[in-house]
């Protein structure tokens, strides 16, 4: 597959192969997974993902991709090569296309299949709503695209636009999938644009179900961010951190990819909690926590009233009751830290829940 790299889409391609092994090793791969690939590109990692599991979801935006991945998997009806925006749909959806399928081949009836998978995939989305929550997990100075630093790769955004479906194999009308009324087992691998490295960890991290392990190449000082400690913490350390347990397990190279990025990438692995870090609504979480993070630099008080629009001496008050300095910063509060703000926030301190288009707009005239 010669297709050039679309800037626009960030697309740099694995190309030196000795990185698969560290891949596949932490994604901690059995014959029985099921799993979700995101930009299979030209299919190097979907090779050697498709040898090792169940099925295999593979999420392709770029449409000149579609039809060379599925010709090339053709004969292993476990692969599914899906076109569609991974931002668009809920994961455990895309996955829910390959598990029925899975379970088609099993009982040696997957040649019945009544619709392609987009068609799947659009009477789900259709039929249900991904589960958005109210975090954010970009802080005011790492707003996507411009999550890198200012010398770092920033690709233009595309806008997403979901290709219409391909022909389907038959007109009869597909029924809701008895999937995702219960719970799905999935992991995620995937060669993230770094573009939407963070709206992509949101949406996973975030789902209704999410992966029970996430393998993910992304820039290297992001993943050094997501990894930080107390003391050097950001937004999106704490948001990750909120739901699953971050590891990097090696630095890949720019010269591994082409075309080669301007920067080294990183192998992280993401191990979800069964439940948060801490024992908080998310949107109450998130919502203090984003309001500690709204002044870089500033002492925490400082921040929480101007964020929520408190006293200083209110929140200097909130902050002893809950056994914190109020002349701390926030990147050195804990997560356990965060979780007793949280509790002892004073009543009206935290807004009433103003639903999801509302804190859209928010997020979007954020500075």
């Amino acid at each position: 597959m010669s297709l050039p790299a679309k800037k626009s889409l960030g697309q740099n391609f694995l190309s030196d192969r000795r990185y698969l092994a560290p891949i596949l090793d932490a994604s901690e791969l059995t014959p029985s997974d099921a799993v979700l690939e995101i930009g299979p590109g030209k299919g190097v990692l979907t090779e050697a993902l498709a040898a090792r599991v169940g099925c295999l979801a593979a999420v392709e935006l770029d449409d000149r991709l579609i039809e060379p991945l599925r010709q090339r998997f053709a004969d292993r009806p476990h692969v599914h090569i899906i076109h569609a925006d991974i931002l668009e749909h809920a994961p455990e959806t895309l996955v829910a296309v390959c598990i029925r399928e899975r379970r088609r081949l099993e009982t040696r009836d997957w040649r019945s299949s009544d619709s392609t998978t987009e068609q799947f995939v659009q009477s789900q989305a259709l039929s249900q709503s991904p589960n958005l929550p109210i975090s954010n997990l970009q802080s005011p100075n790492l707003q996507s695209p411009n999550l890198q630093s200012p010398n770092l790769q920033s690709p233009n955004l595309q806008s997403p636009n979901l290709q219409s479906p391909n022909p389907p194999i038959s007109q009869s009308p597909i029924p809701q999938s008895p999937n995702l009324q219960s719970p799905i087992s999935y992991k995620v691998v995937a060669n993230l644009p770094y573009y939407i490295t963070s709206l992509a960890l949101r949406h996973l991290l975030e789902a209704a179900q999410p992966p029970t392990l996430a393998v993910v190449m992304v820039q290297w000082e992001v993943a050094q961010r997501i990894c930080a400690q107390p003391g050097d913490l950001s937004l999106l350390a704490v948001s990750v951190q909120f739901y699953a347990q971050p590891r990097i397990v090696q630095r890949v190279p720019a010269a591994a990819f082409s075309p080669r990025p301007k920067v080294d990438s990183a192998i992280l692995q993401l191990r979800t909690r069964a439940q948060p870090a801490v024992d908080v609504a998310p949107e109450d979480f998130f919502t203090v926590v984003r309001a500690g993070f709204s002044q870089k630099r500033k002492q925490l008080h400082n921040c929480l009233s101007t964020a929520l629009g408190l006293e200083k001496q209110a929140v200097q008050q909130w902050l002893t009751t809950a056994g914190i300095e109020s002349t701390r910063r926030a990147e050195t509060l804990t997560l356990e830290e965060w979780g007793r703000v949280c509790h002892m926030a004073p009543r009206g301190a935290l807004p009433a829940p103003i639903g999801i288009n509302k804190v859209t707009q928010q997020i979007a005239k954020s500075p």
